[in-house]
Protein backbone atom coordinates (compact mmCIF):
# COMPACT_ATOMS: atom_id res chain seq x y z
CA UNK A 1 0.00 0.00 0.00
CA UNK A 2 0.96 3.54 -0.54
CA UNK A 3 1.33 5.99 1.59
CA UNK A 4 0.02 9.14 0.33
CA UNK A 5 2.43 12.72 1.06
CA UNK A 6 0.88 15.11 2.41
CA UNK A 7 2.36 18.54 3.69
CA UNK A 8 3.79 19.17 7.28
CA UNK A 9 2.19 22.20 9.52
CA UNK A 10 5.62 24.16 8.95
CA UNK A 11 4.89 23.73 5.04
CA UNK A 12 0.78 24.38 5.75
CA UNK A 13 2.15 27.93 8.16
CA UNK A 14 5.02 28.59 5.20
CA UNK A 15 2.30 28.81 2.87
CA UNK A 16 0.22 31.28 4.40
CA UNK A 17 3.11 33.50 5.37
CA UNK A 18 4.31 33.45 1.67
CA UNK A 19 0.61 34.29 0.56
CA UNK A 20 0.85 37.07 3.04
CA UNK A 21 3.82 38.60 1.42
CA UNK A 22 1.91 39.19 -1.22
CA UNK A 23 -1.90 39.91 -0.10
CA UNK A 24 -1.00 42.38 2.51
CA UNK A 25 -0.68 45.93 0.71
CA UNK A 26 -4.85 44.76 -0.84
CA UNK A 27 -5.56 45.37 2.48
CA UNK A 28 -3.44 48.38 3.43
CA UNK A 29 -1.53 46.28 5.95
CA UNK A 30 2.52 46.16 6.42
CA UNK A 31 4.09 42.52 6.09
CA UNK A 32 4.75 42.60 9.98
CA UNK A 33 1.08 42.42 11.10
CA UNK A 34 1.16 38.75 10.55
CA UNK A 35 3.39 36.92 13.02
CA UNK A 36 4.57 33.75 13.61
CA UNK A 37 4.72 32.59 17.38
CA UNK A 38 7.44 29.89 17.68
CA UNK A 39 6.42 26.92 19.32
CA UNK A 40 7.68 26.05 22.96
CA UNK A 41 7.43 22.60 22.37
CA UNK A 42 9.00 22.28 19.25
CA UNK A 43 11.74 24.88 20.27
CA UNK A 44 12.43 23.39 23.64
CA UNK A 45 12.74 19.53 21.85
CA UNK A 46 15.40 20.84 19.42
CA UNK A 47 17.41 23.07 22.58
CA UNK A 48 16.80 19.30 24.46
CA UNK A 49 20.79 18.60 24.21
CA UNK A 50 21.22 21.84 25.52
CA UNK A 51 19.91 23.05 28.79
CA UNK A 52 21.73 26.57 28.39
CA UNK A 53 19.53 27.25 25.04
CA UNK A 54 16.27 26.05 27.25
CA UNK A 55 16.88 28.00 29.85
CA UNK A 56 17.74 30.98 27.77
CA UNK A 57 14.27 30.48 25.94
CA UNK A 58 12.14 29.84 28.61
CA UNK A 59 13.53 33.01 30.57
CA UNK A 60 12.77 35.01 27.57
CA UNK A 61 9.25 34.00 28.32
CA UNK A 62 8.28 31.04 25.75
CA UNK A 63 5.38 29.38 26.75
CA UNK A 64 4.14 26.19 25.56
CA UNK A 65 0.55 26.17 24.43
CA UNK A 66 1.41 29.77 22.25
CA UNK A 67 -0.32 29.25 18.93
CA UNK A 68 1.35 29.48 15.39
CA UNK A 69 0.22 33.09 13.70
CA UNK A 70 -1.16 36.37 15.19
CA UNK A 71 -2.68 38.65 13.25
CA UNK A 72 -2.08 41.91 15.05
CA UNK A 73 -4.74 43.86 13.70
CA UNK A 74 -7.66 44.89 15.88
CA UNK A 75 -11.51 45.02 14.31
CA UNK A 76 -15.02 44.90 15.44
CA UNK A 77 -13.94 44.50 19.07
CA UNK A 78 -11.36 41.78 18.63
CA UNK A 79 -7.80 42.57 19.51
CA UNK A 80 -6.65 40.02 16.36
CA UNK A 81 -6.89 36.94 14.87
CA UNK A 82 -4.92 34.15 16.58
CA UNK A 83 -4.10 30.76 13.70
CA UNK A 84 -3.23 27.33 14.87
CA UNK A 85 -2.13 25.34 11.68
CA UNK A 86 -2.88 21.66 12.50
CA UNK A 87 -2.67 18.78 9.41
CA UNK A 88 -5.41 16.09 10.39
CA UNK A 89 -5.47 13.97 11.73
CA UNK A 90 -4.16 16.40 14.69
CA UNK A 91 -5.19 18.34 17.12
CA UNK A 92 -4.18 21.28 19.58
CA UNK A 93 -2.76 20.42 22.59
CA UNK A 94 -3.93 20.08 26.01
CA UNK A 95 -1.72 23.57 26.15
CA UNK A 96 -3.37 24.74 23.48
CA UNK A 97 -6.62 24.16 24.00
CA UNK A 98 -5.95 26.48 27.52
CA UNK A 99 -4.27 28.94 25.14
CA UNK A 100 -7.14 28.95 23.13
CA UNK A 101 -10.15 29.49 25.60
CA UNK A 102 -8.03 32.33 27.29
CA UNK A 103 -7.32 33.68 24.24
CA UNK A 104 -11.02 33.83 23.37
CA UNK A 105 -12.39 36.42 25.51
CA UNK A 106 -10.43 39.21 23.41
CA UNK A 107 -9.08 37.55 20.05
CA UNK A 108 -10.54 35.88 16.96
CA UNK A 109 -9.08 32.41 17.52
CA UNK A 110 -9.33 29.63 14.92
CA UNK A 111 -7.69 26.16 14.33
CA UNK A 112 -6.78 25.97 10.69
CA UNK A 113 -6.07 22.35 9.10
CA UNK A 114 -4.73 23.79 5.81
CA UNK A 115 -3.01 27.03 4.37
CA UNK A 116 -6.37 27.42 2.25
CA UNK A 117 -8.56 27.15 5.47
CA UNK A 118 -5.90 29.75 7.45
CA UNK A 119 -5.81 32.39 4.16
CA UNK A 120 -9.73 32.26 4.29
CA UNK A 121 -10.11 32.87 7.54
CA UNK A 122 -7.88 35.65 7.52
CA UNK A 123 -9.82 36.80 4.64
CA UNK A 124 -12.94 36.88 6.43
CA UNK A 125 -11.51 38.52 9.17
CA UNK A 126 -9.94 41.46 6.99
CA UNK A 127 -13.06 41.46 4.68
CA UNK A 128 -15.03 43.48 7.10
CA UNK A 129 -12.13 45.79 7.87
CA UNK A 130 -12.11 47.56 4.16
Amino acid sequence: MKRRLRASEHDEQCVVVQWWAHACSAYGLPPYALLAIPNANKLLRMAKNSYALSAYMRAEGLQPGALDLFLAVPHGGQGGLWLEMKVKPNKPSESQEKMIRYLECAYRVRVCYSADEAIAEIKRYLGTIR
